[in-house]
């Protein structure tokens, strides 16, 4: 494995390691400690990612994977070749473009429901009304992506919370 330009977590090095026609860039650390995922960290894995971009497609690993040996690493790379070979070119060309919408701030109504139908009937309309924003958001969005994922019930600020995979 070749040094490369950038440092990974608590100023690691980072190295190339090659599984037929794959490569993982990581970095090693003694010991059973993770480094923290404090924000020196947290943009130090960003970097070496960014960096990797700048070569070609990218398959970023969520921040935190550790493997206990490299023999562990280099098996499931073999194991995994031809998937995340597919997946490289799946990427290819491609950027990566998130989309979150807040929900509006709850207004204050002056009307009581005079029925628990009533409120019921509103709660649904009001659900109905959030679920066509967010159906017509993605439908125009889709299309312009090669790819998509979206988040069904975000959470409960969000209204829509989605990636798209689309063409540089």
């Amino acid at each position: 494995p070749r040094p490369l330009d950038v440092t990974g977590l608590d100023g690691a090095p980072i190295t190339a390691r090659a599984a037929g026609r794959i490569a993982v860039v990581c970095s090693v650390h003694a010991g059973e400690r993770l480094p923290p995922p404090d924000a020196q960290n947290v943009l130090a894995h960003e970097r070496v990612v960014e960096a990797m971009m700048q070569g070609g497609p990218v398959l970023p690993v969520r921040f935190g994977t550790a493997f206990s040996s490299e023999q562990k690493l280099d098996d499931v790379m073999a194991l995994n070749e031809e998937a995340l070979s597919d997946a490289l070119d799946h990427v290819d060309g491609c950027v990566e473009l998130s989309v979150h919408v807040l929900l509006p701030a709850p207004e204050n109504s002056e009307t009581v429901p005079q029925t628990g139908r009533q409120y019921m009937l509103e709660k649904l309309a009001a659900e109905q009304a959030l679920q066509r924003v967010r159906k017509n958001l993605h439908d125009a969005l889709a299309p312009l992506a090669v790819d998509t994922a979206l988040r069904v019930a975000p959470g409960p600020d969000l209204l829509f919370s989605a990636a798209y995979l689309v063409r540089r």
